[in-house]
């Protein structure tokens, strides 16, 4: 028990679990986790480097302040990497958009091209039309 709380650490951002943890190892081992200090300590050491630093230098008097301090800042980081992911999408999908109207503009272009490119072989050049066999004064 006792090596497995000194080689605790917090996995991905499950910092409930790892707290869990802590306090069930710290039961079983209460002379790693005494007095106050040491308790708050090996709470600590457990923590990513990003938020340990933070912690302590913040010098929390107990271990419910780390605790505190410890989630806040695990829901920060889950945010600032949710925006990330947000905007790196959203930007994406404009880049994705862009590309699509500016392909859809150009098929519109040769559409009209083609369109405007048959009309002008009718008009300019009128030997190829066919004749009609009778004139359109006659139906009348």
């Amino acid at each position: 028990m006792e090596q497995e709380l000194w080689t605790l650490s917090m996995k991905g951002d499950d910092i409930d679990g790892y707290t869990n943890c802590f306090h069930e190892l710290a039961v079983m081992c209460p002379t790693l986790v005494t007095p106050k200090y040491k308790k708050v300590e090996r709470y600590v050491w457990g923590l990513p480097e990003r938020i340990q630093g933070n912690i302590t230098s913040s010098k929390p008097a107990n271990v419910h302040e780390a605790i505190c301090m410890a989630r806040e800042l695990v829901d920060q980081s889950v945010q600032a990497k949710a925006t990330r992911i947000s905007e790196s999408d959203k930007k994406r999908w404009e880049d994705q958009q862009k590309n699509n109207n500016s392909n859809c503009n150009n098929t519109h272009h040769q559409q009209q091209n083609q369109k405007t490119g048959s009309c002008q072989s009718l008009c300019c050049y009128p030997s190829r039309r066919k004749r009609l066999s009778w004139e359109p004064t006659d139906v009348l």
